[in-house]
């Protein structure tokens, strides 16, 4: 079989929505050529006619079939393109604005009946929602309507400019008013024309309003002016206003003022209160005048000093009336001087008076003075005033300071006089007192600045006899001190003299006997003692067993006076068995088994228990013994010797079980 070729030409560009295109492929054969389509979404072939589709490429491939003669052709392929259609839209003008109109809507379309969307210049200024477009500002704005196009269709944009006018604002200065020689007030603006609610915060800057006038500037009317601005939203419009100054009030007061009863009236002045700019009188273009209806001799009281007439340009004159005081004149009134002594009663006192105006003389006292003094019978030594007070006048005042008396109050006689006072040898001296005579006012001795002294020669040590007591030194405001002593008796001190209590065993030498003071005073002892009492006692060596009474006698001091108790001498065995006295002295219990307790009248130290052949067996000693522990010693019998701080000894047979 003969090989058979395709002869297939490149295809052109199509565009979407065109017109069908036309195969032109042949085979060297002449057997028809059939054809094929990569994407039929793109091209669809139909014998050799292709319909086109959608916007894209595609292969268009070109096959020849065989015959009994020719083999089957090899397949052709041709890239397709078609390309996306162009699409325009139709934009009405947009007329031009003004700031503050309504909102507007956008129309346009586009040939391919796909939707158009709008954009703005200035979104912040022109700000577009869908087809409606708000205005927020004042400019030239480009509006842009936008067909985004689609996988057919290419995108396509057009525009239309137009302008938004400024709006109209009317800005008026307001009209002020203020009192000549005031600062300016402060200017405000008034608006007209805002529109979408702007204010005055609104604009890039206010106008300020301004005057030529200032605080000195006369009475009369200044124009308030406007300073122009720039606004991207506003076109302003300006109004000036007016400021009205008018005349400022001025006070003229009358100043107050005084004259004494009888003499001419003063020149009266005037006070000015509201004067501006440092200004004073020389502005005025007449000055004012006061007058009084008071003469010389009119009586004491206040007449109304009466302010008129005047006139200023730029000041109202306003009056108030002063007053014009005739205070009373003054009459002296002298007090003579006096004495008395302190606690008497005040003398009666005298005086002159001074100072009457014209011919007035003492019949125009209403009511004479009375004379007064600060002392009573109670005050002290001194110097008080003698004034005068209660004088009444109806054109005069009294003047009772600058004559006034003298008053002295001289001191009273106080005598002062010491107690007698009596002691024991050897003790403190009592409490030395004194007495006054003469205090005044029912008063005592706390009316004494310093209280007198009061001493005695006497001492602890002085001997028994009569010493003087002194009294001086003392001193008072309203008091002299005269002084009367005293005497302070010593009398002698008891002095207790014992015999102390002595005992020796049968047989012994009789002791010196001691003798026991109670009383000395001080360091005093027996050595300073003029007579001792003597010391005797009946017993001897030889005397029985018992008791016998050692006697003092006699003796004598200058400073004491004695008292003397007798001692006692114990003559006792020299077994030590046998007791003189036992004290009221028990052992117990006898028979003992542990313990034996002791009970006695006198204080037992030690104690010795002895075997019945004479062996000491126990001794034990300490303050106050009142038991012995026995628990040691065997059955059988036993002798207990007790002895006393005083060393008596008191001798017991005991039975140990």
């Amino acid at each position: 079989k003969a090989v058979q070729t395709i002869t297939f030409a490149d295809l052109p560009t199509c565009t979407y929505g065109g017109a069908a295109l036309t195969l032109t492929a042949t085979s060297s054969s002449g057997i028809p050529v059939t054809y094929e389509s990569s994407d039929y979404n793109v091209a669809t072939p139909s014998g050799n006619i292709i319909t086109l589709g959608n916007a894209g490429q595609c292969y268009i491939t070109a096959s020849v079939a065989g015959n009994g003669n020719y083999l089957t052709g090899t397949p052709v392929q041709k890239l397709l393109t078609v390309s996306k259609a162009n699409q325009t839209i139709t934009f009405d003008a947009i007329p031009d604005k003004t700031y503050g109109d309504a909102a507007f809507s956008l129309s346009a379309s586009a040939n391919t009946s796909l939707p158009v969307t709008f954009s703005s210049s200035i979104p912040a200024k022109l700000i577009i929602s869908g087809t409606t477009a708000t205005i927020a500002g004042a400019g030239t704005y480009t509006v842009t309507a936008t067909q985004a196009g689609t996988g057919n269709y290419n995108s396509a944009t057009t525009t239309r400019t137009f302008t938004i006018n400024k709006a109209t604002l009317t800005a008026t200065a307001d009209n002020k008013t203020r009192v000549y020689g005031d600062a300016n007030p402060a200017f405000t603006v008034s608006y007209s024309g805002f529109v979408n609610a702007d204010t005055k915060y609104e604009l890039a800057a206010q106008p300020t309003a301004s005057t030529t006038a200032t605080a000195t500037s006369n009475v009369g009317d200044y124009s308030v002016t406007l300073s122009a601005i720039t606004d991207a939203n506003y076109s302003l419009v300006y109004r000036n206003g007016t400021m009205s100054i008018t005349q400022a009030p001025l006070m003229v007061t009358a100043q107050a003022a005084s004259k004494i009863y009888g003499d001419a009236n003063p020149t009266f002045a005037l006070n000015y209160s509201g004067f501006k700019n440092n200004e004073t009188s020389a502005v005025l273009t007449s000055l004012p005048g006061a007058s009084t209806v008071a003469k010389t001799m009119s009586n004491v009281g206040t007449y109304d000093i009466t302010a008129s007439g005047g006139s200023a340009a730029n000041y109202i004159l306003n009056f108030t009336n002063g007053q014009l005081t005739i205070n009373k004149a003054t009459l002296k009134v002298y007090a003579a001087d006096a004495s008395r002594v302190y606690g008497e009663s005040n003398p009666i006192f005298g005086l002159i008076i001074t100072g009457y105006k014209g011919s007035d003389d003492i019949s125009v006292v209403s009511t004479f003075p009375t004379a007064s003094c600060s002392a009573i019978a109670t005050s002290p030594v001194g110097t008080y005033n003698i004034t005068y007070s209660g004088a009444t006048a109806d054109n005069y005042q009294f003047d009772y300071a600058t004559t006034v008396g003298k008053l002295t109050v001289t001191k009273a006689a106080l005598m002062v006089t010491a107690d007698s006072q009596s002691k024991e040898y050897g003790n403190a001296n009592p409490t030395l007192t004194y007495s006054y005579s003469g205090f005044k006012n029912s008063e005592t001795a706390s009316a004494l600045t310093t209280l007198p002294t009061i001493t005695s020669t006497a001492l602890i040590a002085s001997n028994v006899g009569l010493y003087d007591i002194t009294v001086n030194g003392g001193s008072a405001t309203n008091y002299l001190l005269s002084y009367t002593g005293a005497k302070l008796t010593i009398s002698k001190a008891p002095l207790i003299i014992s015999a102390k209590n002595d005992s020796i065993n049968k047989g012994a030498t009789i002791p010196t006997f001691t003798l026991v003071y109670s009383g000395f005073k001080g360091s005093d002892n027996a050595t300073k003692l003029d007579v001792l009492p003597s010391v005797s006692c009946a017993a001897t060596s030889s005397s029985a067993i018992g008791k016998y009474d050692i006697v003092l006698q006699g003796g004598s001091d200058k400073n004491y006076t004695y008292t003397l108790n007798n001692g006692v001498l114990t003559i006792k065995d020299n077994t030590g068995i046998y007791n003189v006295n036992d004290y009221n002295t028990k052992l117990y219990p006898v028979p003992a088994t542990d313990k034996i307790f002791i009970q006695s009248d006198i204080t037992i130290s030690k104690a010795e228990i002895y075997s019945v052949n004479g062996q000491l067996m126990q001794i034990k000693a300490g303050h106050d013994l009142k038991s012995l522990d026995v628990s040691g010693l065997i059955k059988g019998c036993y002798t207990i010797r007790l002895f006393s701080d005083d060393k008596e000894v008191i001798t017991r047979m005991i039975m140990k079980k």
